[in-house]
Order: structure tokens, then C-alpha cells, then sequence
């Protein structure tokens, strides 16, 4: 079976929180996945339209099969001149809405560039609409074909498969930047800590501390390379409570392809990592721990199993593809994982990219008073 239309448009949007709990039964599970989730695309303009033309596709059960055989965003487009006449009508009048919704935006613009004239103006637009900000790109993304403002037609499925997938780079990216952040923060937060001990001896005994409480993080069970035999056999018996040595790829990947169509998000890949997470993030090697590393390490587990497995780039596995890595040679490998933090090539930052953030972090909190000139290095 090939990806539904919903999780070939958004499975790369699912942005997973900290915090996740095993489904009760695959019934929740596939009831829930029947809904565009209130957590994917937060911040995209075009949100209810695309969750909008998903469900009129899904709508035609033969029209959705069709599109499930196909692989290529291209050829899927191209199936449109197959779906029946209702759900045609739906999606011209969907667009119709969404082409409504942009030219209101437009006005709204107009009226926010006359806020020099006229602030009253610009207020009112502001208070109709309900918007904090607004620009041309907001209006004027390519999700939609704004040449034809009446039907649905091939060229707008295949803009909005385009603007999802751009889309979902840039979530990646930006993601990626508000970690990158968080950990320098966090080593900003550690310096200046040790600067504003005056005292050397203080300052020294607070810095070993500091090294040791880091030292005791790193000494954890070993952990496996995810996606190796090893790590799934070891998913299996702690996550799963099977008995090892009766391990089955074809029942495994059933048994954590919770919503039965024949493929493993994003959400049901990561679920696969939960234990080896264990191993890392645990009271037992930390006074805390530390929710956002564990999720970007999952994360980071979940891109590389990816790299490996997805060999049609459709941002889960399907079948076949988990079958054929597991009947490889190369899953047989498990290499020790090393977190970002442990591995020497993924680092988060540099110590450049760290004093550009403290001299901002300095301009924009001058009331901190930071006395920076005793330089503590990691």
C-alpha cells in the first residue's frame, strides 16, 4: 500500500511534542489521523485550505485509491481529472473560499501600507482581521494557482504538494536554528553563572561541579545505532515485552504501524526510539532531564533511520522498504550512537556562532550587568 494523500502532504509537518503517549488501541489512532492534528502547520496561512482539499480528496474512496498507487507528486497531480464531479464542485468552491480569504488579506495590506496616512485606517483592518502582521508573501504564496481564481484544477494540487514540501524544509531549518539557540543559551547561562562568582576557589569548586554533573550525563548503557537489528530487537523485548529471540520483522513492523496503512510516520518511527532514549535521559545519570535534548536527539535518530530506509524520499517506510533493510547486510551494523552533545561532528554551535549570541544576548539585556571580562571557556 502507498501513502495516503494526507500523509504524503504532511507527514513531515507532524511537529511532535516533548512529551508522547502510546496510543490505547490502532481504532484511536486511526480515528485520530481521520483530522488534520491541530499541531501540524501552526504558523501556515493556508492551514484549513489544505486540510480542507485533503478531506474532499479522501472523499472519493476510488479517486483516493487511485492516488494511493502513485509515487510521484507529479503523477499524482495528474490524477486529478479522475476524481468524480462532486468532488471537483468541492474543490472549485474550496478555492473560490481560499481566493475569498487572500483578496480580504489584500485589502487588509492596503490598509496596514496607509498606517502613516491614516493610523485610524490600519487600526480598524487590524482589529477586523485579527492579524498581528501581514505581507505580500503571506498572500501571495504559491499554494494555489492565482491565474484562475474559479476551479481546482492539476496546476493547483501540484502547487500545494510543491509549497508543503518547501514548507517542510523550512520547518526543518527553523527547528534546527531554535535548538541550535536553546543550547547556546543554555552555555551563555553556565558562563555567565561562573563569571558572577568572584571568589577563585568558589569559582573552580562551581566549575568542577559543573564538569562532573556533565561527566556523570555521558556515563550511560551503550546505545544502539538506531534502526540496526540490534536496536529493533532491543525495541521489541523492552518496548514491545516479546520475547526476544522470537523476533519477526513482518509482525514488528505491523505491530508499530499502529494506524494500519501500510507505512511508519513520523510519529510511529520515533515511538521506536523511546528506550535507547532511556538510556540517555534518565534520573539515573541526571539531577534533570533535559526534555528538549531528548526530543531533538529523537529527532536526530529518527532523520538517520530516514537517510537509510526511505528510498522514495516520501519521509516514512513503507513495507517493503523496512523489509528490504532489514534483510541487508548493513542492518547487522550497530556502530555506538553518540548524541549531538557526545558526537564530535554534530555539534549544535561553534565558539564564534556562541560570541555572536552573547553580544546580542548583552546589547538587548544591558540591565544584567555581566562583567565579561573573565572569559570562561566549556
Amino acid at each position: 500500500m502507498t501513502p495516503s494523500i494526507k500523509l504524503f502532504l504532511i507527514s513531515a509537518f507532524l511537529l511532535i511534542s516533548c512529551t508522547h503517549s502510546v496510543p490505547v488501541s490502532k481504532e484511536e489512532k486511526k480515528a485520530e489521523s481521520e483530522r488534520l492534528p491541530d499541531n501540524v502547520l501552526p504558523d501556515v496561512s493556508y492551514r484549513q485550505y489544505l486540510s480542507e482539499v485533503i478531506s474532499a480528496m479522501e472523499s472519493d474512496k476510488e479517486f483516493a485509491n487511485r492516488l494511493r498507487s502513485m509515487n510521484d507528486s507529479d503523477e499524482m497531480a495528474n490524477q486529478l481529472e479522475f476524481a468524480s464531479h462532486s468532488v471537483r464542485n468541492r474543490l472549485d468552491e474550496i478555492k473560490r473560499q481560499e481566493v475569498e480569504r487572500l483578496n480580504e488579506l489584500e485589502k487588509a495590506l492596503e490598509d496596514k501600507l496607509a498606517l502613516k496616512a491614516n493610523p485610524g485606517k490600519a487600526s480598524r483592518a487590524k482589529f477586523r482581521f485579527g492579524l498581528q502582521s501581514l505581507d505580500e508573501a503571506t498572500i501571495k504564496r504559491a499554494h494555489l494557482d492565482h491565474s484562475n481564481p474559479h476551479t481546482f484544477e492539476i496546476a493547483d494540487l501540484q502547487k500545494l504538494i510543491n509549497q508543503v514540501t518547501q514548507d517542510i524544509d523550512q520547518v526543518d531549518q527553523a527547528r534546527e536554528a531554535e535548538y541550535k539557540r536553546y543550547e547556546m543559551g543554555k552555555e551563555h547561562s553556565r558562563r555567565a553563572r561562573l563569571r558572577r562568582i568572584k571568589d577563585k576557589k568558589a569559582r573552580e569548586a562551581a566549575e568542577q561541579q559543573m564538569r562532573a554533573e556533565r561527566e556523570r550525563h555521558r556515563r550511560h548503557e551503550r546505545v544502539h545505532q538506531p534502526g540496526s537489528r540490534e536496536q529493533l530487537k532491543e525495541a521489541w523485548e523492552k518496548g514491545d515485552r516479546m520475547d526476544r529471540d522470537s523476533f519477526d520483522p513482518k509482525a514488528f513492523f505491523m505491530l508499530h504501524d499502529i494506524n494500519g496503512d501500510g507505512h511508519m510516520d513520523v510519529n510511529e518511527i520515533e515511538a521506536l526510539f523511546w528506550k535507547e532514549l532511556d538510556k540517555v535521559y534518565s534520573k539515573e545519570n541526571d539531577t534533570t532531564v533535559d526534555r528538549v535534548e531528548r526530543q531533538h536527539e529523537m529527532e536526530r535518530m529518527r532523520r538517520a533511520v530516514l537517510m537509510r530506509l526511505d528510498k522514495n524520499k516520501d519521509r516514512m517506510v513503507s513495507w517493503e522498504e523496512f523489509n528490504a533493510w532489514i534483510s541487508s547486510q548493513e542492518a547487522n551494523k550497530d556502530e555506538e550512537w553518540k548524541t549531538a552533545e557526545e558526537s564530535d561532528e554534530d555539534k549544535p554551535f561553534n565558539e564564534e556562532e556562541l560570541r555572536q549570541f552573547e553580544e546580542q544576548y548583552n546589547r538587548e539585556h544591558p540591565d544584567e550587568g555581566i562583567d565579561n571580562s573573565q572569559q570562561t571557556g566549556p
